[in-house]
């Protein structure tokens, strides 16, 4: 995630440091029983639709992100 969201804040065309990720998808409003499940979840129905609405003309850096989180055990 630091490095997605460091990607973002260099993104000063289209985005900047105020479009980064925050903690608050990653604080949970239930008792976590599988975190990797949990994470997993969260990346896919949360974190990925909102990189599809920040590079909606760039598929590419949307996949190549979403490689590098599912690569890094999500």
């Amino acid at each position: 995630m630091t490095n997605l969201n460091l990607e973002i804040a260099n993104d000063t065309v289209n985005l900047g440091s105020g479009y980064r990720i925050g903690h608050s998808f990653f604080t949970p409003i239930r008792r976590v029983v599988d975190f990797a499940l949990w994470s997993r979840d969260i990346i896919e129905h949360e974190i990925l639709p909102l990189l599809e609405k920040y590079w909606m003309d760039e598929l590419e850096t949307v996949a190549l992100h979403k490689k590098k989180l599912f690569a890094n055990g999500a």
